[in-house]
């Protein structure tokens, strides 16, 4: 299946918006987020648990800012240490 940002580049490139991880957005350790992220906004450098779009499920550090990443499917609440303020679309 194709994902929202299958024809885009890796990274970040533009930002289109910004969004709340709450409700259907929220990290969740058995469930995918409603649509898929190109990246995080970080307010608290740490670990980030994470399934790509690839199905790949992965620990990855992530700096203080806007971080681009492989596509984000799933936010994990076991395994994240970094204070996550907003998902990037």
């Amino acid at each position: 299946m194709a994902g929202e940002y299958s024809g885009y580049s890796k990274g970040l490139g533009h930002i289109d918006d910004y969004v709340a991880l709450t409700g259907d957005m929220a990290a969740s350790n058995s469930t995918d987020l409603a649509r898929d992220l190109k990246g995080l906004n970080i307010s608290v450098a740490g670990d980030v648990k994470i399934t790509t779009d690839k199905g790949t499920a992965i620990t990855v550090y992530y700096p203080v800012g806007d971080v681009g990443t492989p596509i984000i499917r799933r936010l994990w609440v076991t395994g994240t240490t970094a204070t996550i303020k907003a998902g990037i679309i």
